[in-house]
């Protein structure tokens, strides 16, 4: 874990719709995500693997962008 980089970022929304969207803009910014009470009463649990297959998208489009950007610097 980076140590500089510990943000625990709060998704203490009432529907599922805006905490993608905040999960969209913010992708791997945060170290981790918390799902609010209210979040999870509304959405249910499998909410949580739709937030992570979004962040695992951002960071693999990260992974691609840094690799392309090496190859074209090299």
């Amino acid at each position: 874990m980076d140590l500089s980089r510990r943000v625990i970022v709060a998704l203490d929304h009432d529907n599922a719709q805006d905490a993608a969207a905040m999960v969209d803009r913010l992708g791997d910014a945060g170290q981790a995500y918390k799902i609010g009470l209210e979040l999870l009463t509304a959405a249910g649990p499998s909410l949580a693997a739709a937030l992570a297959a979004i962040v695992d998208d951002l960071r693999a489009a990260a992974r691609e962008h840094s690799r392309v950007t090496r190859s074209v610097s090299s």
